[in-house]
């Protein structure tokens, strides 16, 4: 999250540019349209990875991957798993929390998209070879 959360501030940042140029000035603080405009930027970073790729940047550098199953995924689960993540966030933590406790490890933006994140690391086999006496 933290490195979605970088790359999406700079994705805002580049995003403002020609907001501020067609405007003119900077935008007020608290704008209704810019806030809209920035969750729209954010829904399409988010989507754009999850759909095409199966993973944001931030995700596949951790080499984590969204699974949804065999329904298509579409700009409407985007825009949930967005909002859930994001009031799982607000409350604390306790949508991401509430993975410590449940039995198939989902958050609530897990379960809000009907999708799960899998981990796409190499296993590592648990027997180790023993020397061979020569």
């Amino acid at each position: 999250m933290l490195y979605d959360g970088l790359l999406l501030l700079a994705v805002w940042m580049l995003a403002t540019f020609p907001v501020i140029a067609i405007i003119g000035h900077e935008v007020t603080v608290g704008n209704p349209l810019f806030r809209i405009y920035l969750v729209a930027i954010a829904l399409a970073y988010l989507h754009l990875g999850w759909n095409m790729q199966g993973a944001t940047l931030g995700m596949r550098s951790w080499r984590i991957r969204l699974e949804h199953g065999p329904a298509p995924w579409t700009l409407v689960r985007s825009a949930r798993r967005l909002l859930a993540g994001t009031l799982g966030l607000t409350v604390f933590g306790l949508g991401y929390l509430s993975m410590l406790w449940r039995h198939d490890r989902r958050s609530w933006s897990d379960r809000f998209s009907d999708s799960s994140l899998v981990d796409t690391r190499p296993q590592q086999s648990t027997t180790q070879q023993q020397p061979t006496d020569q």
